[in-house]
């Protein structure tokens, strides 16, 4: 529903995600899973160390950082 109605997300972190989910659904390609992400893991370590994101977002960017990087193991 939220990708027909072209919702951008609530904050970067979130848009972030979305843009992965986009482009996760899109390959089928493992090497091109990966590199989405790699670049959800860069972005969620930008939006952990930013000024304006605030503490729960830097909680998720956190957990999100993680996770990507697990993945790409």
């Amino acid at each position: 529903k939220r990708l027909a109605r072209g919702d951008r997300g609530i904050n970067p972190l979130e848009a972030a995600c979305r843009e992965h989910d986009i482009a996760y659904s899109r390959s089928n390609d493992l090497d091109q899973c990966h590199i989405a992400n790699r670049i959800l893991a860069a972005r969620s370590r930008e939006r952990n160390t930013a000024k304006d994101s605030t503490l729960g977002e830097r909680a998720a960017a956190t957990t999100v950082w993680t996770a990507m990087k697990a993945k790409t193991k």
